[in-house]
């Protein structure tokens, strides 16, 4: 973890072999830690609790004719989004993709409100066919 005292906005991203050991790779500098051994329970303890919701992920991810992207923009302060409502956005209605949260600051808003107003900063992710977030970004990047 010599990278981290290199740079201290560094990203590290790195994986442990069992789950008690990711708690002291994160105190050992890493920024994410990721577990597969964890992360396979919980898809297998999910599939059987919500199995329609884990075929239709599943669905997303191994079709590959599904014109379906994630994206996370960055309103800017220059952004015509800015201070405006959600509902009068036209995010879904113009550009056919949906919000589906806002980070702000060190908050994440989920299935953000109609009336949530964006501000500067606000980092949104929205799920939507390729060229339609491509235009989206455009037209918030101005």
């Amino acid at each position: 973890m010599s990278a981290r005292t290199l740079n201290s906005k560094l990203k590290i991203i790195t994986r442990a072999n069992k789950p008690e050991n990711v708690n002291k790779i994160k105190r050992a500098g890493a920024t994410s830690v990721y577990c597969p051994s964890s992360i396979a329970g919980n898809r297998m303890a999910l599939s059987i609790i919500k199995p329609a919701s884990i075929a239709y992920m599943q669905t997303l991810i191994n079709t590959k004719n599904i014109n379906l992207e994630l994206k996370e923009l960055i309103l800017v302060e220059n952004s015509s989004l800015i201070n405006t409502a959600l509902k009068d956005s036209g995010i879904r209605e113009n550009f056919g993709t949906l919000l589906l949260a806002l980070k702000r600051d060190n908050n994440t808003i989920l299935n953000p409100s109609p009336d949530e107003v964006l501000l500067p900063g606000d980092i949104m992710i929205l799920c939507g066919p390729d060229e339609k977030l491509s235009d989206l970004e455009s037209f918030v990047m101005g």
